[in-house]
Order: C-alpha cells, then sequence, then structure tokens
C-alpha cells in the first residue's frame, strides 16, 4: 500500500508539473530565480527584481520571494542555475518541477513514517495518512510546481514523528539532534 501512495503522489505530481505551461503563476519566476542568483552566488534582493527573466512570463518589479531562507534554493540550484545560465528557462522550471515530484513522495513516507509514531503498533491509521497525503489536491498541485513549500512540509512532518518519539519515550540527545536538524531545516526552507 504505501508503494503505491507514493507512486500515486509522485504521478499526481508529475501530472501537474506537465498540465500547467512553464511560469504560469505569478511565484514560478521569482522561485526560480532565486535559484539561478543562488547558483550565480549571491542571494537574491527584493529590491532588485528578477535577474533571470524568462520570455513570456509575468514579472514581477521587485523579487518577492528574497524574504525566503535559502535552504531550497540551494537543493535545487544545482538543477535549476545551468539550465537557466544557458537559456533553457523551461528546462529550469522542469527541473524545479522534477526535484518537487520526488519531494511530493518524499511527503508520503514522511507522513507514514510520523503517523507510525504518533500510533500504536499495527494501527490502520498510518496507510490512511499515507493515501491522504498522496491524494491531496495541494500537495500534488505544489508538487508540479517549483515552489520550497514541499521541503518544509517534509521537514516540519518529520518532526512531528521525532516529537511523537519523544514523548513516547522521553528525550535524549539523539532526538533532541534530531529535533534541533529538523527545525533548522524548517527554518531554512520557509
Amino acid at each position: 500500500m504505501l508503494p503505491l501512495a507514493v507512486l500515486g503522489a509522485m504521478l499526481l505530481s508529475a501530472v501537474a508539473a506537465l498540465a500547467q505551461a512553464p511560469y504560469v503563476t505569478g511565484d514560478e519566476a521569482p522561485h526560480i530565480d532565486y535559484a539561478y542568483q543562488v547558483w550565480q552566488g549571491r542571494l537574491p534582493v527584493f529590491e532588485d527584481g528578477l535577474s533571470h527573466r524568462p520570455d513570456g512570463a509575468w514579472l514581477a518589479p521587485v523579487q518577492w520571494t528574497a524574504q525566503h531562507p535559502p535552504l531550497y534554493y540551494v537543493l535545487v540550484a544545482p538543477v535549476v542555475g545551468p539550465l537557466a545560465e544557458a537559456g533553457h528557462a523551461e528546462a529550469a522550471v522542469y527541473a524545479a518541477r522534477a526535484v518537487n515530484v520526488l519531494l511530493s513522495g518524499l511527503l508520503v513516507l514522511v507522513a507514514h513514517g510520523a503517523a507510525r509514531r504518533v500510533c500504536r503498533p499495527g494501527s490502520t491509521v498510518p496507510p490512511i495518512v499515507a493515501l491522504v497525503v498522496a491524494a491531496m489536491a495541494g500537495k500534488s498541485l505544489v508538487g508540479g510546481s517549483g515552489y520550497n513549500d514541499l521541503l518544509a512540509a517534509v521537514l516540519v512532518t518529520a518532526m512531528f514523528g521525532v516529537a511523537a518519539t519523544a514523548i513516547k519515550r522521553g528525550l535524549d540527545a539523539r532526538l533532541v539532534a534530531a529535533l534541533s536538524l529538523l527545525a533548522g531545516g524548517a527554518a531554512l526552507t520557509r
């Protein structure tokens, strides 16, 4: 059941990625630009606008995703940056979307794992959680877009699982370290 939920989530996100034209939303261009600027070795500045200006995209006069922390963009910059730099603006979007398709599947796995830590052994809740997360329309839409939301969702959901473990058996150094890393990662993402 879990492998089907993961594959289903990724399939729904892949359909969303392919059904939407590149840069169709006002947010995708700034997110791709952020990754491009990280690839260039700098962080975006709100007032400077976008450095990566693809033809046909709606471009705001400011870089409004500049207020986001950089972790997601650091992760996607190696796939987005070279494509944008080479003038392949559409391929850059699809590369970011492909990363999010993978994150969509990872979110299902992490949600299942977190639910297992919350529930008693043998509970039917974790597979149901996996199916619900896999089928969520909002997750599928974001999973098919070049946005930073899914990485934050993965990290926060993992925090719930680790927190449930801490509640059940008490905090130890490993759990404190895991919670700290996950919280730091989430804070660096969204």
